[in-house]
């Protein structure tokens, strides 16, 4: 079976495209500018150009007042675009990107009477040409680039486990997500939950067990510093006993702090060099006493320093 590894979106500190933009491997959609021109008389019946996804080629023909005849361009598919006669330059921009924006493969913006048209997925494509539409003219924003597979798989792969060894190493969930924890009573007025930032925190105290509505605290008896993920009991105490405690929250950074990212980054891209090196290690042999000795390569400053300020203190 082909391995075909998929992005762990739950855990995952940083995309595909960042860790791509870091390396230097350079995958693109083609962006098209089309510049289109006002109908008079009907002058723009049965014309068309060409565009091409990175599956299907089109042809893009004009239908003035539902009487033009369809050029049917051998090898290629259809878009029509229907306008009236006397259309003016910037409708018959609008209606060509409406036209457009409907097939799968495209987005399609229009603006005075300039079309954008972007391939949805990354790689070549045929070139565009103007066809039978020569008062038309068209300019490339980019090219489309050939995303290389074997890159994203192990690419992907790098990015999950990097994603867990910060998680892990760090004691915490990093990218928010949905939790349920239970927790010993601590007794007193303060309890810590385990993955902060905190927010949306639902908070029960049962010593049944059953953690039925009714034992919710009330979120106007307790103030919550969601940084600090200190819960403190203003109208009574924790309990003492065990498994008592039920906390329903979002745990962890909506948006993936800045630093945090750049750090994730830098440990995808140094293993991803050593991988493609085959230089995950280096080995020296001793020439008096035989045998010989594996130096691994040192964690990344900027690693470690994320490390260090993400690293919850205190109980897990």
């Amino acid at each position: 079976m082909a391995w075909s590894p998929t992005l762990d979106t739950t855990h995952s500190l940083v995309s595909l495209d960042q860790v791509k933009d870091s390396l230097g491997i350079e995958t693109g959609n083609e962006i098209l500018d089309i510049t289109v021109t006002a109908d008079t008389a009907g002058s723009l019946g049965a014309l068309y150009f060409l565009i091409a996804s990175t599956l299907t080629e089109y042809y893009v023909w004009y239908d003035v007042a539902d009487g033009s005849v369809d050029p049917a361009v051998s090898g290629k598919t259809g878009i029509e675009v229907n306008i009236i006669s006397g259309e003016t330059a910037t409708t018959v921009a609008t209606n060509t990107a409406t036209a457009i924006a409907a097939i799968t493969g495209f987005g399609a913006t229009s603006s005075g009477n300039i079309v954008t048209v972007t391939n949805d997925t990354g790689g070549n494509v045929i070139p565009p040409e103007l066809g039978t539409a020569t008062g038309f003219s068209m300019s490339t924003q980019d090219a489309g680039v050939v995303v290389d597979e074997e890159h994203d798989k192990v690419l992907i792969s790098l990015i999950n486990d990097a994603s867990y060894f910060f998680k892990d190493e760090c004691h915490r969930v990093l990218k928010a997500q949905s939790l349920t924890e239970y927790y010993d009573g601590p007794g007193g007025q303060i309890l810590y939950l385990y993955n902060p930032p905190v927010t949306g925190l639902t908070l029960t105290q049962d010593s049944g067990r059953t953690f039925a509505a009714a034992s919710d605290i009330s979120s106007t008896d307790y103030e919550l510093d969601g940084t600090t993920r200190r819960i403190l009991l203003t109208g009574d105490v924790f309990s003492t006993e065990r498994h008592v405690i039920k906390a329903v929250y979002t745990g962890g950074y909506s948006t993936i702090p800045y630093d945090l990212q750049r750090a994730v980054v830098a440990m995808v891209t140094q293993n991803y060099e050593l991988n493609d090196l085959h230089a995950l290690s280096t080995k020296g042999r001793s020439n008096d006493k035989g045998g010989s000795t594996t130096y691994m390569h040192e964690m990344l400053p900027i690693v470690e320093r994320a490390i260090k300020r993400y690293t919850k203190q205190g109980l897990y």
